[in-house]
C-alpha cells in the first residue's frame, strides 16, 4: 500500500486486536454488525486519540447514538476537533436491491447522534453498478466504501455479487469524480462559461452584471 501510495486500513473484530493492528494502519473501520458493540468501540478509544481515524458503518437501522456514548465521549479534543470519527450510511443486504439503497439517508449529516449522522456511504449495491458512488457523493458522500474482487473470482464466493472487479471499479471511481466536478462549488454566483451570454440578460447594464 505504501508503494502505491494508498493509505492503509484495517477492520478489527476482537477487542484485544484492535490495539495491535493499530499500531500499522492510519485508519480503522468498525464493519456495520459491530458498530453496537460496545467493548469493541471501547477498544478504539486509544487508537483515535493517539492520532489514528475510526470509521464506522452503520447498518440495519443503526444509529450513531450507540458509537457516541461509547467512543465519541472518550475521544480527546483533538480528535474531536479534526473529526477523527466517521460513520458511513449502510444497507447490510449481499447485494443491495437498488430499491434498498437509501442513498438519499446521506442528506441527514448533521452532528445529531442520536439521529443519522453520515460522511459517507459503504455501497453494497450490484457489482455492475458503477453510478451508485457517484449518486452518493451527489448527497453528500465524503467516504466511499466498496468491495473489490479479482477477474478470476469464483462465483460461489460470498462477496462475488457486491464486488466489483478492477475494471468496473475504475469507472466506478470515473462517475465519482464527474459528480463532484459537476456539483461545483454551491455558489450561487455567475459563471466563467456565462460571460457571453450576460451581455443578452434582460435588465442588467452591460458589463456591470
Amino acid at each position: 500500500a505504501t508503494d502505491v501510495d494508498i493509505i492503509l486500513a484495517c477492520s478489527t473484530y476482537l477487542p484485544e486486536d484492535v490495539e495491535r493492528v493499530a499500531e500499522h494502519v492510519e485508519i480503522l473501520k468498525i464493519a456495520a454488525f459491530e458498530s453496537q458493540d460496545r467493548e469493541l468501540l471501547v477498544a478504539h478509544i486509544a487508537p483515535i486519540n493517539s492520532g489514528r481515524t475510526v470509521i464506522v458503518s452503520l447498518g440495519m437501522g443503526a444509529t450513531g447514538e450507540i458509537v457516541q456514548d461509547w467512543l465519541g465521549r472518550g475521544m480527546n479534543e483533538d480528535a474531536r476537533s479534526q473529526g477523527r470519527l466517521r460513520c458511513l450510511k449502510c444497507v447490510s443486504a449481499y447485494p443491495t436491491p437498488t430499491r434498498d439503497l437509501n442513498i438519499a439517508a446521506l442528506r441527514h449529516r448533521a452532528g445529531n447522534w442520536a439521529g443519522p449522522c453520515y460522511h459517507g456511504y459503504s455501497d453494497h449495491s450490484a457489482w455492475s453498478e458503477t453510478w451508485t458512488g457517484a449518486l452518493a457523493v451527489a448527497a453528500g458522500a465524503t467516504i466511499i466504501e466498496r468491495h473489490l474482487r479479482l477477474d478470476g473470482t469464483d462465483e460461489r464466493n460470498p462477496d462475488f455479487g457486491h464486488s466489483m472487479r478492477p475494471g468496473g471499479f475504475a469507472e466506478y471511481c470515473k462517475n465519482i469524480r464527474y459528480a463532484e466536478v459537476a456539483l461545483g462549488d454551491g455558489e450561487n454566483s455567475p459563471r466563467a462559461c456565462e460571460k457571453e451570454s450576460m451581455a443578452y440578460r434582460v435588465g442588467v447594464e452591460k458589463g456591470k452584471a
